[in-house]
């Protein structure tokens, strides 16, 4: 039998770093190799994400998966059992097409798990690392890292759906290295929680950055001038810049059509909302803006895009439904892509995703969302992505220097032009 003949498979729900518990799933092959993947719905939602299985009830707030890992035990091993790790997009079909002919939703939280696991003990058999599993020669380049410095959602009323946004980083990427960048995030972000237990007593747990609460700032642009501040003490204006997911959906009031506590306490509409998005990409040190408006608003993302010369990045807009990720893009909604790679129901369709980003030409931004944890490292690379969510630092960080040796000589570090915005234009 070949090596790499899949022979065992197991799902089991497991606890996870979110709210909601995690599907594992486990895959042996004949010649012994293993791998783990794991997925967790984690804190992003919205209309253009997929489905998710949960066991209703009490248990997990209603939110348990045993039901999803049940699914893939008893449904989808026998028929994976016995294929090729190798044949991904094989699998893959298979996948979907078994949930289909069985007539079961194609829910996420089964699909993704098995599907990434078969990804991740394809290049087990091959014992490539997986960036390389995925990109092949072509993964060769370092992204520009950056590491969250804040967050929290109720400081001007209350926001149930945003899950601790907006989130503010710092992303270095005036360097010629990964360590110098690195070691410039390091400096930046010392100084900034200790300027910010000083001044407005507030000290961050590093690694889950610090929720600023309600009445310590009187606007968010305290914050962001203190983060300027740091940028310039520390000796890097001009190579290192700040990221903010706004995820502006979330604080949009249908019935008013306000936006509502995002920055301070006042409502604005959605031309005044974008009047001060692009003014302050220009008086602050901002390199990235993450979803500032509204998803159902392409008019007004395209309006932000043109008016600054920054990288703005869509999310939510798009969710993971290619149609429409395609139609943002044609239409330049936004100059980059977040990629929540584990949230796709396949490899497969995540390929697709990054070929839809590649052929138009806009950028690609990674997040560890969902479960991927130090996977998403393996995955920027492989993907050729100029730019990764608050990966640096920490274990990301380090896995990102690991990465970097094992390519060798041929590594090299995207810098700013791994940004998209005019500003970052050769």
């Amino acid at each position: 039998m070949k090596s790499s003949i899949i022979t065992r498979i197991e799902a089991w729900e497991a606890l996870s770093d979110y709210m909601v518990p995690a599907v594992n799933v486990r895959i042996t092959t004949a010649g012994g190799k293993q791998a783990v993947s794991s997925y967790t719905e984690g804190l992003t939602s919205g209309p253009y994400y997929g489905y998710h299985l949960y066991d209703g009830g009490n248990r997990f707030g209603g939110k348990g998966v045993s039901a999803a890992a049940a699914l893939i035990n008893g449904t989808l091993a026998p028929v994976i059992i016995g294929m090729d790790c190798l044949s991904q997009g094989i699998i893959d079909h298979a996948i979907t097409e078994t949930l289909a002919r069985r007539g079961l939703p194609l829910a996420v939280n089964v699909s993704s798990p098995l599907s990434f696991a078969v990804l991740k003990t394809g290049a087990a058999c091959l014992e490539m690392p997986l960036f390389e599993y995925i990109g092949g020669a072509f993964a060769a380049k370092i992204p520009v890292p950056g590491f969250l410095g804040a967050s929290g959602s109720n400081r001007y009323g209350e926001h149930s759906l945003a899950q601790g946004k907006p989130n503010y980083a710092f992303v270095a990427h005036g360097f010629s290295t990964n360590d110098e960048a690195d070691y410039a995030l390091w400096e930046v972000e010392n100084l900034w929680e200790s300027e910010m237990a000083k001044q407005y007593g507030v000290r961050p747990h590093r690694s889950f950055s610090m929720a600023i609460p309600k009445g310590r700032v009187k606007d968010d642009g305290q914050m962001w001038q203190l983060m300027a501040e740091c940028i310039e003490k520390t000796g890097f204006k001009d190579k290192v810049g700040l990221h903010a997911d706004f995820s502006a959906a979330a604080f949009y009031n249908a019935q008013t059509s306000r936006y509502e506590g995002l920055y301070d306490e006042k409502k604005r509409t959605r031309e005044e909302m974008i009047e001060l998005l692009t003014t302050i990409a220009k008086k602050y040190p901002f390199v990235v803006i993450q979803d500032p408006l509204d998803a159902q608003d392409m008019d007004g993302f395209k309006k932000i895009t043109q008016a600054v010369d920054i990288q703005v990045a869509g999310s939510d807009i798009f969710g993971t439904d290619l149609e429409r990720l395609g139609r943002c893009a044609r239409e330049g909604c936004f100059n980059a892509a977040i990629l929540r790679v584990q949230k796709y129901p396949t490899f497969s369709e995540c390929v697709k995703a990054v070929s839809i980003c590649h052929q138009i030409g806009i950028g690609i931004m990674p997040w560890d969302s969902t479960g991927e944890d130090t996977d998403i490292i393996h995955y920027a690379v492989g993907f050729r992505c100029g730019s990764i969510c608050m990966s640096g630092l920490s274990s990301h960080g380090n896995k990102m220097a690991l990465i970097e040796k094992a390519i060798g000589p041929r590594a090299l570090f995207f810098g700013s032009q791994g940004l998209k915005g005019r500003r970052f234009a050769l």
